[in-house]
């Protein structure tokens, strides 16, 4: 990373990867051995003043396929944002912008045809008092556009707004109260507009070697059906967790909230190893259920490491009694041969249940194992080979890849 100055941050690569698959389209039949190219451009630029906050997190992806089998494509990911805030830090405005690629079907295979993108422009207006010297309160006022570069049918806006009570209970632990209020329209399906009130209690706790957020409250939902009002209530609740001890790292996060077929999980990725979160055919409230559980070790041998993650979600439409259920497990390991060079060996593995009542009406189980050799050479410059498989059993595709990338980090 390139520091500018104290407050600036500047990082970014270019980078480009060629691989050969002996099964481009993951098809149990007809398989078609091609050559791929992918250039990738990473941006991260992070500048901080007392009155101005801005952030620029982006990876762009150019993939070229050399027997056509899918279209060339450009897919953009990441986020940005920019605040301003008076001297005193009692007014500002934020601007946001997030991008992400999902996949248009739950179990569609991870091709870049069947990739979607969808966009987040987010303007706020804060506003903050002090009431004394452990007591903020925050208003604000947060309206989101949400649009798709395909499905425009999912198109959305929503505005909220936000009061909140921060209090410091000591100097390790912060309490807190939110209450929120949404309208979310929908562009094309007025008839599945709705409005959300939020009520939450939070507690924040940081220690040396343990920290934790801990929120729990509910969401009471109304929509017009006709000449009635429909309303429910459901459970919202959000637990994360760290923990440092010796050479170990553990980190948990538990969450249950509502959400709609537009906005989806939102354009976080703080569960980057789930699919689940795909392009519906259709506007529908849906409960998640999600956790993650992921361990890090440094002290398996000199030059070594190793992580472990576990992740649940379960997924519940309003109006059925379908239900989405996702298991995934990933192991990685890398050990330094040297300064400029070393080696990384990961698993993981996806179980993923579609039911419909008691009975499973489809799903499917899959395994990609990774094998990866790194070298830095000429300070910024790298370079990445290796060899990937993966296997899944519903559409019976096996794949084998190999490949090789150049990457130059400034």
């Amino acid at each position: 990373m390139h520091t500018v100055a104290a407050d600036k941050l500047f990082d970014g690569s270019v980078s480009l990867h060629t691989s050969v698959t002996n099964n481009a389209l993951k098809t149990q039949h007809q398989k078609e051995q091609e050559q791929q190219h992918v250039l990738n451009l990473n941006v991260l630029w992070d500048h901080q003043e007392k009155n101005t906050d801005a952030k620029i997190n982006y990876r762009f992806n150019r993939y070229y396929f050399t027997k056509k089998t899918q279209q060339n494509k450009s897919i953009l990911e990441g986020d940005s944002h920019l605040r301003f805030a008076d001297d005193g830090q009692y007014s500002a405005i934020f601007f946001g912008h997030s991008q992400r690629s999902l996949l248009n079907n739950i179990d569609d295979a991870n091709l870049v045809e069947n990739k979607d993108e969808r966009q987040i422009l987010t303007l706020r207006p804060e506003f903050k008092v002090r009431s004394s010297k452990v007591d903020d309160l925050i208003l604000s006022f947060t309206g989101e556009d949400i649009s798709y570069r395909y499905a425009e049918n999912l198109d959305s806006t929503r505005l909220t707004s936000l009061f909140l009570w921060q209090h410091i209970l000591s100097k390790v632990d912060t309490m807190r109260l939110r209450v929120t209020a949404a309208d979310i329209r929908f562009d094309q399906q007025a008839q599945n507009d709705y409005r959300s009130y939020k009520l939450l209690i939070g507690k924040d706790t940081t220690l040396r070697n343990l920290s934790y957020k801990i929120d729990i409250g509910a969401d009471h939902l109304q929509r017009q059906t006709g000449e009635e009002e429909e309303s429910d209530t459901k459970l919202n609740y959000k637990v994360q967790m760290h923990i440092m001890q010796s050479r170990h790292q553990w980190d948990v996060q538990l969450e249950r909230f509502v959400t709609d077929s537009s906005l989806g999980s939102g354009n976080s990725f703080d569960f980057e190893g789930l699919d689940s979160d795909v392009v519906a055919d259709d506007i529908f409230l849906y409960e998640i259920y999600r956790g993650q559980v992921s361990w890090a070790y440094s002290g398996l041998c000199d030059g070594c490491d190793l992580a472990y993650h576990f992740i649940y979600l379960l997924q519940k439409h309003e109006n059925t009694i379908d239900k989405t259920l996702e298991l995934n497990h990933g192991i990685n390991g890398q050990y330094f041969l040297s300064n400029v060079s070393s080696i990384q060996a990961g698993m993981n593995y996806r179980d993923q249940r579609l039911e419909s009542g008691t009975v499973l009406s489809t799903g499917f189980k899959m395994i990609d194992i990774q094998l990866n050799y790194q070298h830095q050479f000429m300070k910024k410059m790298h370079m990445n080979m290796g060899t990937k498989y993966e296997n899944r059993n519903d559409i019976r595709y096996k794949e084998w890849r190999v490949y090789l990338g150049i990457k130059y980090a400034y």
